[in-house]
């Protein structure tokens, strides 16, 4: 299935002095939908075409540690939909996966604006695909469950001390899976690695909140600020002056 990607976010991590913080958190996230459709056309006058309706639609938020300037670790969520129709048969398939596992991350400075990132993804997958036929009377369900590790580097762009765009091309992935349904015994295994370096584009933003200060930091235009006992040492240093003056007169 060709998917066609409306809006992405994906992942991504700041190499800026302020921006990758020790103790921050990381959260970001891919979004996808995608709408297909298909036309078969038998050649035969008078026959109507036969038409498949394809949408599709994908979220998967991440949220992550920052251990320190270099090291993310954490959590991925996923969720995708998936719903086929064919007419005039009206033959609907529905396929719904939930995915959840940890992440690893590693970041790399190019400069202060840019950076190369590469994470491994460890991801648990569990699905179910009904089938809606207008004349069976027993309509398949197919249950699945499996894995999907995968390791997608990129380049990221820092926009600001909090925000950064991230660039991929793909990555390497490897996926297990096991089919079960209602109708038989029969159970079905897939496994294979995938490929996609050059066959695959995303474009992503990701945000980092918090983090450990530095020692002797102090607060923003705290320079700036009288402290504390100056209106003091400023009083005395008048009266000085006062006292100066009146002697040279005398």
């Amino acid at each position: 299935m060709k998917k066609l990607i409306l809006a992405a976010f994906a992942v991504g991590s700041f190499t800026a002095a302020k921006a990758q913080k020790a103790g921050s958190l990381l959260v970001y996230g891919d979004l996808g939908v995608s709408n297909h459709v298909t036309t078969f056309d038998d050649g035969i006058v008078g026959t109507p075409n036969t038409k498949n309706k394809d949408f599709g639609v994908h979220f998967m938020p991440g949220v992550g540690f920052q251990i320190n300037n270099h090291l993310t670790v954490g959590m991925n969520f996923g969720v995708w939909y998936n719903q086929s129709k064919t007419d005039p048969a009206t033959i609907v398939e529905k396929h719904r996966r939930l995915g959840v596992g940890p992440f690893v991350r590693i970041t790399q400075p190019l400069s202060r604006t840019f950076f190369f990132y590469n994470q491994l993804n460890l991801t648990y997958l569990n699905g179910k695909q009904t089938t809606d036929n207008p004349t069976p009377i027993f309509d398949p369900v197919v249950s699945t469950n499996g894995f999907m590790a995968n390791i997608m580097p990129g380049v990221g762009v820092n926009i600001n001390e909090t925000v950064a765009l991230n660039f991929s091309i793909g990555g390497i992935q490897y996926g297990f899976e096991r089919e079960s349904n209602n109708v038989n015994a029969q159970i079905t295994k897939h496994s294979g690695f995938d490929l996609t370096f050059g066959r695959q584009f995303s474009l992503g933003v990701s945000a980092n909140f918090g983090g450990k200060r530095a020692k002797g930091c102090c607060e923003p235009g705290s320079d700036l600020r009288r402290h504390h006992g100056m209106e003091d040492d400023d009083a005395d240093i008048k009266v000085k002056k006062k006292k100066v003056q009146v002697e040279d007169e005398e």
